[in-house]
Parts: structure tokens; sequence; C-alpha cells
């Protein structure tokens, strides 16, 4: 009782000015000797972490060691390094791999498109190459056949003309493969589920083209292809770039679809011009001196039927980029950078102090509602949760010597090329961030996504120059060793354990009344919004959509935490004395301040895991009989923790 008391006593006190939410690693997982990243990932319905890696051997060799995939929990699995290949690896939610899928037991020849889930847990994998199990596709009266294929590429191999969906049941076994027919052979970029129960992607692609003037111009076009719920093909919808325009100095479109009305949202970047399917040519605005290495070139946002039809297309007015774009309920949101522009989609924005990144929100008719701006390069991905609230991935290149990276009220020093989470409510207001030690590569297409409750999982690439074995994400060790790139997935928490909620029943119970309100009012906007096309049935949502769960489902255990948890050490650097001061935002029955090594090597127990009431509490350690260097204190819970480096020297 005197804990309960205690927490809700710290909750009321604290309420008013931190943040409601909180979060950490809960733990993460990399690789050795693999010089690639995670490219494409998703989330299962049962909070699985799905991430898939294009390997391809380097000229150059680190190591002699094979290359390795490892859990959260630092277990390894092998793969041979001296072929090109293709790795799909399951996580579950506390971090293990439960099954790691490598190319030869789908195909061969093969490159990795995307991923996506059913409602059922099944794990969809996009790619091109040659089955190794029997592929079927349906014939133009919808029967199913097996496809005839030749793996002669070399000659008359025609397995290139296909895209291959295999289905890839919990246990890592592939169930069936689907070929679909009649899909440009192009850059591959995103790929989605519908609220239909299909799949649709985009893809650019350069051609040779004759304009006008009898010169020969390469052309660029996306294409938004629609796949039916039977794996059959539906529609491909085409945006033309004009003359000489070219999409490759740009961020690729991303696309995503409405659970509820199906309508298909894609967004993009064109220089000099655009023709839509449907729609009238574009020409981008010139607003500086025009050259060889300064064209014009602007952003769009485009909403297509279920069926395909151009629905409305809107442009950016201006130089800006997008890379990322979410839907919920009611609101489209875009991410990435913009320059030499005062107005965005009609919107006066903050461009000073190096404001480069922006996130943009847009209601389903394309109306603007809101835009924030950040001195970060770039937005790279976005979330949103069953609630709303929005988390956006960041690129930054401030180091330290620079005005440092502001996010809301946060000031962050040190983010050079590091994992930067943030999070905002569903009006853009800040909420929180989270940063990690991690350095991020340039091209790593880092991704977020999130289960019912909003818990976080990350994706994309670590850049390794030394053997590295560090405590990066909080108390989560990350393993690995080589130079290059290697992969990266963690996993964020943001809400209190299932089995610490008897321990913090005040806090539970307020919040919940909080998220039955919420809840009301999310019911009530649902019921004022009808779908248009009544083929789309909003009772799919589940299926196409990890986020969207059943009230009960969603209150019962998503309780978030209510601040963050704090570590501050002092004196640091230290010449062996110091305390660790602790701040947590629950109670916790397995409380302890541990000190690591800058290797990922446990050195010893500063404080022995205990009960632990919420509110500040101080540990003194002693670090005199150990080396002068970097060292990292972590404070661990039940499954919260949080680290600082310490230097000794």
């Amino acid at each position: 009782m005197k804990c309960r008391v205690n927490l809700l006593l710290t909750f009321l006190l604290q309420f008013s000015f931190l943040p409601l939410f909180s979060q950490h690693f809960e733990w993460a997982s990399s690789g050795s000797n693999m010089f690639v990243g995670y490219s494409t990932s998703c989330v299962t319905t049962d909070g699985r972490l799905i991430a898939g890696a294009q390997y391809e051997p380097p000229s150059y060799q680190i190591s002699s060691d094979d290359a390795e995939i490892y859990s959260g929990s630092g277990k390894a699995f092998p793969f041979n390094k001296y072929f090109r290949q293709f790795i799909v690896t399951c996580y579950s939610a506390q971090g293990e791999i439960d099954w790691v899928i490598k190319e030869n037991e789908l195909c061969q020849n093969g490159n990795i498109l995307g991923l996506s889930s059913l409602a059922d847990g099944t794990v969809i994998v996009a790619f091109r190459g040659y089955p190794n199990l029997p592929a079927y596709m349906k014939d133009e009266k919808g029967a199913e056949i097996q496809v005839p294929l030749n793996r002669d590429y070399n000659s008359s191999g025609n397995y290139y003309e296909y895209v291959f969906l295999a289905e890839i049941d919990k246990y890592g076994s592939s169930r069936k493969i689907h070929a679909i027919k009649g899909i440009v052979d192009s850059e591959w970029i995103s790929f989605e589920r519908t609220s239909d129960g299909g799949f649709v992607f985009t893809q650019a692609d350069n051609e040779k083209s004759i304009n006008a003037k009898g010169e020969n111009k390469d052309v660029a076009h996306n294409y938004v292809t629609k796949i039916n719920s039977d794996f059959s093909f539906s529609w491909i919808y085409k945006l033309k770039y004009l003359d000489k325009s070219c999409c490759s100095y740009f961020e690729n479109p991303s696309l995503a679809v409405s659970s509820y009305t199906g309508d298909i949202f894609i967004a993009g970047n064109f220089r000099e011009g655009i023709l839509p399917d449907g729609g009238k040519a574009h020409t981008a605005p010139i607003l500086d001196v025009v050259s060889q290495y300064n064209q014009p070139y602007e952003s769009y946002l485009a909403c297509l039927s279920a069926s395909g039809k151009l629905k409305w297309i809107r442009y950016s007015e201006g130089k800006s980029l997008i890379s990322a774009i979410s839907v919920h309920e009611n609101q489209i949101l875009v991410g990435g950078k913009i320059q030499l522009q005062k107005n965005y989609f009609g919107m006066k924005i903050d461009t000073t102090n190096a404001k480069v990144a922006m996130l943009a929100s847009f209601d389903l008719a394309g109306k603007s509602n809101w835009c924030k701006t950040f001195n970060a390069i770039n937005i790279t991905s976005i979330s949103q949760d069953f609630d709303g609230n929005i988390y956006a991935s960041f690129r930054n290149k401030r180091s330290r010597g620079v005005p440092p990276l502001m996010i809301g009220t946060d000031s962050i020093p040190d983010a050079y090329e590091r994992v930067i989470v943030a999070s905002f409510d569903e009006k853009g207001n800040y909420r929180w961030n989270k940063i990690s030690r991690a350095m991020l590569s340039i091209d790593s297409h880092s991704k977020i996504h999130n289960d019912e409750c909003g818990n976080l999982y990350f994706t994309g690439e670590m850049w390794y120059t030394l053997p590295v074995n560090m405590s990066l994400f909080d108390g989560a060790i990350v393993r690995g060793k080589g130079y290059g790139g290697a992969p990266l997935a963690a996993r964020i928490r943001t809400t209190i354990p299932d089995e610490l909620l008897a321990l913090n029943i005040n806090l539970s119970q307020s919040l919940q009344i909080k998220l039955r309100d919420k809840n009301k009012d999310t019911n009530s906007r649902n019921n004022a919004i009808k779908p248009k096309d009544a083929s789309v049935n909003p009772a799919s949502v589940s299926s196409a959509n990890s986020n969207a769960q059943p009230d009960s489902v969603h209150a019962s255990r998503c309780v978030p935490i209510p601040f963050p948890w704090r570590l501050v050490l002092f004196p640091n650097p230290t010449d062996g004395q110091f305390t660790a001061r602790a701040n947590i935002s629950y109670c916790d029955s397995h409380v302890g301040v541990e000190l690591w090594d800058a290797k990922g090597a446990f050195v010893k127990q500063l404080s022995a895991p205990h009960m632990q009431l919420a509110g500040s509490f101080d540990v003194e350690g002693a670090i005199s009989d150990l080396a002068a260097g970097v060292y990292i204190v972590v404070l661990k819970g039940s499954n919260s923790a949080v680290s600082e480096r310490l230097i000794k020297k």
C-alpha cells in the first residue's frame, strides 16, 4: 500500500511538468562481419519483429570469422559470408530470434523486396529470384495454376518476369509461394498491406525516351501496384517525371494505406516536373539560380482510391524532400527535409537556426493541419500508435562544437549520426526523445514500427569502425565485430510490464481512465467517418494494421510509463568516488545499479537488486581500483534500464 500511495503522490507532483510517457531500449540486436543492415521490416499482430537484409560479400576481409546475427541476449546465428544472399530474421517481443530464413530456403539468385504479415501472424516475404518451391498464380479465369519456370537465367530463363510472395508460418516454415506477373522489373521501394487484405507497393524506374526536340533523355517513373487478397494482380498506377527529370538523387517515394477508407496515399519528390495518370502536368517552381547541379525540385502528396484512380494531388510549393509517410484515422503525416522555403503546402514554417527536418500533418482530403521543423538533417521514418501518438526517426549530423540538436524543449548536444527517436502527440506537441550511442550508416534506411500498446521497434544499419562489444542501448548489450555496416534491431518499451502492474495499481487505474475517455473520443470520430467505397470493410482494420486493436485489449494492459527513468553521475570524470543519482517513475521489485566496461563486460554490482519505490535515490560508487578509461553505469529494473557513461581519470 505504501508503494501505491507513494507512486500516486509522485505521479501527481510530477505530472504537470514532465512528459506523460517514457521510453528505454529494452533489447537491441546486431551482427558480425555482415557489412549490411536491415533494409525492410514489419511487426506482426502478435508482436514479433520481422527484419530483412540483402547481403553482398565485401571486396575485402577484416576477419576470418563467419558472419553472424545476434539475438537480443547475444545468441549467435551464423551464415556463410562468401555467398550473396538475402536473410529474414524473426525476433520475439523479448528479443530472442525465433527463426532465420536464408535465401536458399526460398530461392536462388534472389533479391528481397519487402516484408508484411497477415492477421494470423503469417509473414509475407516479397522477392525476385528462382524459387526452390513450386510457385502458383491465378489464370485469366481465376483458377490457381503452377507457374512453369526455367531456371536458366542466361538463356531462356523466365523467372525474372515475376515477383514472388512467400507465406511463412510462425515457425519459419514456407507454406506457399505465389507468383505475380506483369510487374515492372525496377527498383522496389515500399510494400504495405491494404485494408481489403491485399498488398500495395511502389517502384522507381528510369528509361530512355525521345523528347520533342529529338533528344535522347532519361525519363523516370514511379509505379504504384496493387495485389488482391488472393495474390492476383489488380492494377498499376504511374507517375511520370517530365523531360530529363530523374529520381536518383532523392529519397524515393513512400506510401501508406488508410485502414478505414481503403485509400492509398503516396508521397514523393521530383525534379523539374511531373505528370500523374489522371492528373495535369506540374512544374517545380524556380526559387534560385538554376544550373546543372542545382535544378528545381519539389515534393508531392497524392491520394489514390482503392481501385487505383487519382483522387487528389498536392504540391509542396518549394524545394523539399519527403522520405516518410504514415496514416492513422483521419490524419496523414509526412516527414523529410526542406530547403529555401518559408511555406510548406501552404503552411508558414520556421526555418531559422538551420531547421531543415520537418514533420507535417494533413487530413484525408489533403488539407494542411500543421508543420513542425527541427535542426536535424532529415526525418527518415514515421509511425503512429493506437492512440494517435506519433513517433519519428531523425537523422542528424550536428555534433559537439556546434549548436545542439533541438527537439521540442530538449537539447541533444552529441547526436551525430545516432539512433534518434522522438515522440509527439497527435497534434504535433513534443513528448519525449530517445537517443542511443550507436552510429548509424548514412544509407541506413531506418524504420520504426509500433505494437498495439505503442511499444516501438527500430531497424536499420549500425556503423562499425572497430570490433565492438558495447552497451550502446541503455542496459541492452549489442555485440558485433568487423568493419562496415551491421544490422540493427531494437525494441523501445513505453509501457509498464504486465508483471509490475499489481505494484502500481493507482497509476494503472488513473491512466486507464484517461485511455478509456480517449477511446470514446476516437470511436465518436470513427462513427462520423463513413467509407466512400462500400467494398471496404472497416472490420478488416485489425487484419491490415497491427495498431488497431480492440479497446478492451488496449486498455487492459497498455499502461504508459509516466515519466523517464533518469540517471545522473557526479563528479564525472572522477578519480575514484562518485554518486549515481537515480529517478524511477514507478515501483519496481528488482532495481539495481551495475558497472560495465566500454566493451560490454560486467565489472561489478554497485547496488544489489531490491524493491524500490517510485522517486529519487542515490547510490555511492567507488572505482579507485579500476584502470583509467570509459565505463558504463546502468540503472536496471525488472524490464527497464537507462545508462550513462562514466570516465575514470
